[in-house]
């Protein structure tokens, strides 16, 4: 037998694992090869493997599965949990009532705190990014609206917003906030618009409310509240601007109040407490108080000059005199402000038989 076998075979010779007649071989191999006997001479004892004590052994498997006990139960408690609340939120998405959490709420939710406080730190362009801009879509487009068009548009918008904010409340920062979402009145077919209410409180001591309502595109109209200040007046007159794009028109508001007939009182024009512009009402009662009569006042709808990106109305006013009539044609550009006097050169009067102070009158009609 070959010497790497017999090293091979000894440890099982030691311990008596052999056969017969293979420990009789290494036997002879040993006492003919002095290299391989003095290897088993010098060969280690098997170690022992000491027994387990059966009650440490027991305490650690209680342990054990005390652990995993502690860890079903807290993981049955959250899938608990959120088998729960998913079906609460899946009974608000259904039902859609005041009073339940819903999906959409939860979404709503956490885009009304993003404008809250894009808002109130003064990241002004954060929060155009959830304004609704819907109503381009209806208005009339003088010129090429592009890209470019819109974000100038927002831009300017921006500014506004962040010039009557700034006015407001500019030497305070807000202090905390009450945030409510919840469904409000059917905004088409079945389907309900969601109302987000911030209370605002600042450090100062004031206080206001922005409400947002989700729009059908996902994206959101923004107004506040209090208005008992000039500076609030104007916050929320800006916000409505931008949020509406609409100055009374869809009320026909302006257009019956130009209409007056000499037997009306005519000492206070009632559009002088409606538009805060550049004097578009100065001229109006001389008009009025030379007797001639306004008869028709027409209003387009909203239309946006892309080279200026300014809104406006295409305006016909009509007024008669004890000759005849004269029809003023022109457009009234407006802002968060209100409405400004039109430049003469966007002022046309068609004369229909009236005295020339008829026509002068109709002309500077708007300031």
């Amino acid at each position: 037998m070959k010497c790497n076998i017999v090293k091979d075979l000894l440890p099982l010779y030691e311990e008596g694992l052999c056969s017969s007649e293979t420990a009789e071989e290494i036997r002879e191999h040993l006492e003919g090869c002095p290299e391989c006997k003095k290897l088993s001479e010098c060969a280690l004892p098997a170690g022992k493997v000491p027994e387990p004590d059966e009650a440490t052994a027991m305490r650690k498997v209680n342990k054990s599965f005390r652990k995993n006990k502690i860890v079903n139960r807290i993981l049955a408690a959250l899938l608990g949990t959120v088998v729960l609340t998913t079906g609460v939120l899946t009974v608000g998405q259904a039902l859609k009532v005041p009073y339940l959490p819903s999906f959409d709420t939860l979404i709503s939710r956490h885009y009304a705190k993003r404008m809250v406080e894009s808002l109130t730190n003064g990241y002004f362009d954060g929060f155009m990014t959830e304004l609704s801009y819907d109503y381009m879509e209806n208005v009339n487009l003088e010129g090429e609206f592009s890209d470019g068009s819109f974000a100038d548009l927002v831009h300017k918008d921006a500014e506004a917003i962040k010039k009557a904010y700034n006015a407001c409340y500019g030497e305070t920062k807000l202090k905390d906030y009450d945030l409510k979402v919840s469904y409000g009145d059917v905004i088409r077919g079945t389907e309900k618009g969601i109302m987000c209410t911030a209370d605002l409180k600042y450090e100062d001591g004031r206080t206001q409310q922005l409400v947002m309502v989700k729009n059908t595109d996902g994206l959101y109209k923004a107004f506040t509240v209090k208005q008992d200040t000039d500076e609030e007046k104007k916050l929320a007159d800006t916000l409505m601007y931008v949020s509406l794009r609409n100055i009374w028109n869809t009320s026909g508001f302006a257009e019956n109040a130009i209409i007056r007939d000499k037997e009306l009182d005519t000492e206070k024009n009632v559009l002088e407490s409606c538009f805060v512009s550049d004097g578009v009402t100065d001229r109006m009662d001389e008009l009025y108080a030379a007797g001639y009569r306004v008869t028709e006042s027409v209003f387009s709808r909203e239309e946006f000059d892309t080279a200026s990106a300014g809104f406006f109305y295409k305006v016909s006013v009509t007024a008669e005199d004890d000759k005849g009539s004269a029809v003023l044609n022109t457009r009234l550009y407006f802002d968060e402000n209100g409405f400004y006097s039109p430049a003469e050169e966007n002022c046309t009067v068609i004369a229909d038989g009236c005295g020339k102070d008829l026509e002068e009158k109709l002309m500077h009609f708007f300031g």
